[in-house]
């Protein structure tokens, strides 16, 4: 579990970096996206995007709205992973 929380955290940055034309090393957990790194709600979609196609999920607007910091962004993709991982596993039963 451990591994997977670092991947996705490592993803987020790697996403936020690119989206924002950024070093990774600027990054940290909780940097704020808007006020530190000047992203805008366009940005923040465009990492959600970014996100949701590397890991097969979908995340709603109400919920882009609310995203301030990679440590945020790597929850809600870590709580998509796990109900993805849930609805797969009773599929199968």
């Amino acid at each position: 579990m451990q591994q997977r929380t670092e991947f996705v955290q490592e993803r987020v940055v790697q996403a936020i970096a690119q989206v924002l034309n950024r070093d990774r090393a600027s990054i940290a957990p909780h940097t704020d996206l808007i006020e530190e790194l000047g992203a805008d709600s366009l940005d923040a979609l465009t990492i959600t995007l970014v996100l949701e196609q590397e890991f097969g999920i979908k995340v709603n607007d109400e919920e882009v709205d609310g995203f301030r910091s990679p440590a945020q962004i790597s929850a809600a993709v870590i709580e998509h992973l796990a109900t993805l991982s849930s609805v797969r596993v009773a599929a199968r039963k």
